[in-house]
């Protein structure tokens, strides 16, 4: 069962405290990792006193789920934005995808040591949720707007575009070889797509 956090901050004082926790915990995971990270640690880095850091944390866990949702509530937005556009089915399902893939390598982009730490050091908490928000069926949604095919193939389609718009969003940023250039990366990304959609 999932610890929460023990009193939500509602003050702006209270939020600023909350906020400078869940900062120094994300600086400390770049900077030594999750398991050396400790609530003390956290709490000298943020300028607060133990007791202050557990009126708002049950836990090191706890610390880190809010960590990893701040992150979620910057990559979310986006995504549900060109699901909405999608269903127009006039709008182009390779654009859109190479567009959020833009936007996330963006996102990715802004603090790439952070993502690469989320991914590395606290992936099972980033992904705790992906139950409870799955993609998936919503781009199955989109793609049965455009083609009549039986839904294990849709399915199967809408998993694998989920999965390479992930992946290439963060490849780009982490992993893409020095000189690649982004717009090839993209343009044989959207080629890609196209081809794997049902026609």
């Amino acid at each position: 069962m999932q610890e929460r956090a023990r009193r939500q901050p509602r003050q702006n004082r209270a939020q600023a405290t909350a906020a400078a926790v869940v900062q120094a915990a994300e600086h400390l995971l770049v900077e030594v990792g999750y398991a050396r990270a400790s609530t003390n640690a956290i709490a000298s880095r943020a300028g607060v006193s133990v007791g202050s850091l557990y009126q708002y944390f049950s836990s090191k866990e706890d610390i880190y789920r809010a960590v990893a949702r701040r992150h979620r509530e910057e990559v979310v937005p986006p995504i549900l934005t060109m699901l909405s556009t999608l269903h127009d089915p006039k709008q182009d399902i390779a654009e859109a995808s190479v567009r959020l893939m833009r936007i996330m390598a963006e996102v990715h982009g802004r603090n790439p040591a952070l993502m690469r730490a989320l991914e590395s050091e606290i992936g099972w908490l980033e992904h705790e949720d992906d139950a409870a928000f799955d993609l998936a069926p919503m781009v199955k949604d989109v793609l049965a707007l455009r083609a009549k095919r039986p839904d294990k193939e849709l399915e199967t389609v809408a998993a694998l575009l989920v999965e390479v718009v992930s992946h290439l969003s963060r490849w780009l940023v982490h992993a893409r070889p020095a000189g690649m250039d982004i717009e090839v990366v993209l343009a044989a990304s959207r080629r890609m797509i196209r081809a794997m959609l049902p026609g």
